[in-house]
């Protein structure tokens, strides 16, 4: 398995996508075809800042560490903005 991949006892899924981030920056993370039909990607480095943007959000609008979230989307861009910025 590629070490940079690895995951150690105590990453999170927050620590494991910026490490990702610093080492893949702006290799592909993702990519969706939209609604009508358009390519739609995003690099870890986005990802990742997406991410933070995302957190910074649930914290303004009360969601706190420990706190339960439920996620109802398709997959896709936004479900990991939340899922990684709630993570």
């Amino acid at each position: 398995m590629d070490a940079s991949v690895q995951v150690r006892d105590r990453d999170t899924v927050a620590t494991v996508l910026a490490r990702q981030a610093r080492i893949r920056g702006d290799a592909p993370f993702l990519v969706v075809a939209a609604g009508d039909g358009a390519r739609v990607e995003a690099t870890y480095a986005s990802m990742h800042d997406r991410a933070r943007r995302s957190a910074a959000l649930l914290a303004e609008l009360g969601v706190e560490r420990g706190d339960r979230l439920h996620l109802h989307l398709s997959n896709g861009p936004a479900f990991y903005d939340l899922w990684f910025g709630a993570a």
